[in-house]
């Protein structure tokens, strides 16, 4: 019998290891580490790359090359960072949902739409609203003739995520209304550590680099333009640009109960007053109907 998934896990050595258990009957694991190399005696495993000194969309291409040169096709292809944890559900859960509702890509609830509250908790399923890189699930057809893949590099020397970016806008202007995120399936990056102020990584072995500047959003708004014509149509799905609906910093602290809790504690009311307000507001706030995926909405989109 066939497989039917390949995860496609990257990152350093000893987080990679603890995903041994995706060698198993329902699939198959490959990895990539850029500080040490795994042996196949140390886990159970397809395929292991030893990749130092790349980026992380570079890291991911060279996957999904070797991906797409293995004779198997299987029914789903899932990147997944090292630092990904299910904080709700779980892989095997994951899969059922994938075949139950067969989306051209496939996320679980990740924390740039939960701390949004960019969901609906009543939702098995719903339109993804953002997207972040750390955990997508490509069907097969999405996966061997998207545009989305492999990622653009030319801007990894400024920022890794501006290769996010562009995924980001090409998987909504490609697969709209097909991008599924599974609500119940809770994940965090636990493990995603990096000096803020310098804009990279404080270990000496990864050359990872994020944040981003005006100029550098520019130049990718120039190489999207070039590249791909209906730009106008999906612009808000990338680069920050103004009049996009943006939530602010306090919408997002509200979210969180420890800081209204800190709000109380230092007796700053009115900032604790706003808080309540927001959360108050954020919680009797009725998801928009049309995002909201009834069971059997979603099919695979035929690409």
């Amino acid at each position: 019998m066939s497989k039917k998934f390949l995860y496609l896990v990257q990152g350093r050595k000893v987080n990679v290891l603890k995903y041994h258990s995706l060698q198993n009957e329902e699939s198959d694991l490959v990895v990539a580490t850029f500080d040490e190399e795994v042996s196949m005696d140390e886990m159970a495993l397809f395929k292991s790359f030893f990749i130092p000194k790349t980026t992380w969309a570079e890291g991911r291409n060279i996957q999904y090359e070797f991906a797409k040169s293995i004779s198997n096709s299987y029914e789903y292809y899932i990147f997944l960072d090292d630092d990904v944890v299910f904080e709700s559900g779980s892989f095997p859960e994951f899969q059922e949902l994938l075949l139950k509702y067969k989306p051209a890509v496939g996320f679980p609830l990740m924390d740039v739409a939960y701390n949004r509250g960019l969901y609906d908790k009543r939702a098995e399923v719903q339109h993804i609203q953002v997207i972040d890189q750390q955990f997508q699930a490509y069907s097969a057809s999405a996966f061997s003739n998207s545009i989305t893949m492999p990622l653009v590099t030319d801007f990894d020397s400024e920022s890794w995520w501006y290769a996010c970016e562009i995924n980001s806008y090409l998987l909504f202007m490609e697969n709209v209304g097909h991008l599924a995120q599974f609500n119940q399936m809770r994940v965090a990056n636990v493990g995603h550590v990096w000096n803020a102020e310098a804009a990279q990584a404080y270990e000496s072995d990864s050359i990872y680099r994020g944040g981003v500047t005006e100029n550098g959003l520019e130049k990718v708004r120039a190489y999207i333009r070039a590249k791909h014509k209906n730009i106008q149509a999906f612009k808000y799905s990338l680069f920050h640009l103004k009049g996009k609906p943006k939530i602010s910093k306090q919408q997002l602290a509200a979210n969180n109960f420890e800081t209204l809790v800190k709000y109380l504690f230092s007796i700053q009311l009115k900032k604790a007053w706003k808080a309540l307000n927001l959360q108050l507001r954020a919680r009797s706030h009725r998801y928009p109907s049309h995002l909201i995926v009834r069971k059997t909405a979603f099919k695979a989109k035929k690409l």
